[in-house]
């Protein structure tokens, strides 16, 4: 079978061509032309046709592939979802367990700056997917406007007699099984949000220092102690993060 995301592949990768393509929520992606292959044999990617429009797909973002089902992919995000990998709760108990192991002495400063670093890697990571999929949401959500605009004037014209009452039915079947699609998505990607996101917005934490002094009052000139200042300080603003509660149902005609 043709290579997936894990690794199998077709005994004949040429009885792809001319299979046709879908995404894992049913949409129709146009038929596979052709495929690549790395140096060692395994696919690379699938060239997709859709009318005048071509598509290429990396083998990654292949979920399924078979004789019966055609070729299933996955949209992009889900597949840059699978390579970020560890949960934001997660990654933060990490962050704060090095830290621990820091001032315990249990691990050197250099080792500390080297784990760290990798950590904030991952939480950089973890924003730009948390951008990505915001942004989905957003052409979803268009998408879902597209479609009742459409359905509307196809309706609006049934009632005037324009068209027939079975062309507005198909057309209003057609309209609600997108909008499912759009649905199905629309959960997929609220869940990652929730694991790569907080409730709210938390600041990066700082790199402690090897030369830090500790708990020392402040020095004023001469070798005074200084007295230190009291100022009220207003309560910091809660910034709602990307995983927010954010809700997108799709209205029914």
């Amino acid at each position: 079978m043709l290579l997936n995301a894990r690794g199998m592949q077709f005994e004949d990768p040429a009885s792809a061509i001319g299979k046709d393509v879908k995404d894992i929520y049913g949409r129709d992606l146009g038929r596979c032309i052709g495929y690549t292959v790395d140096l060692s044999g395994n696919l690379r990617t699938i060239g997709v046709e859709l009318g005048t429009a071509f598509q290429e797909y990396p083998a990654d973002r292949i979920s399924l592939a078979s004789d019966d089902e055609g070729i299933v992919t996955m949209p992009e995000w889900k597949a840059d979802s699978r390579r970020v990998g560890m949960e934001k709760g997660i990654l933060d108990k990490r962050l704060g367990a090095l830290t621990k192991m820091l001032e315990a002495g249990e691990i050197s400063q250099r080792v500390y700056d080297e784990m760290h670093k990798g950590l904030m890697a991952i939480r950089v990571t973890h924003e730009q997917l948390s951008r990505e999929l915001v942004k989905r949401l957003d052409s979803l959500e268009d998408s879902d406007d597209t479609i009742n605009a459409f359905l509307a004037k196809v309706k609006l014209q049934g009632v005037s007699e324009e068209l027939t009452e079975r062309a507005v039915k198909w057309t209003a079947d057609f309209c609600v099984a997108m909008k499912s699609m759009n649905e199905r998505e629309r959960i997929d990607i609220n869940e990652i949000l929730d694991m790569v996101t907080a409730e709210s917005a938390s600041p990066m934490e700082p790199i402690p220092s090897s030369d830090q002094s500790g708990n020392e009052e402040p020095i004023g000139q001469a070798g005074v102690h200084s007295e230190p200042e009291v100022e009220a300080e207003a309560p910091p603003e809660r910034t709602p993060g990307l995983g927010s509660s954010r809700s997108f149902g799709s209205s029914e005609e």
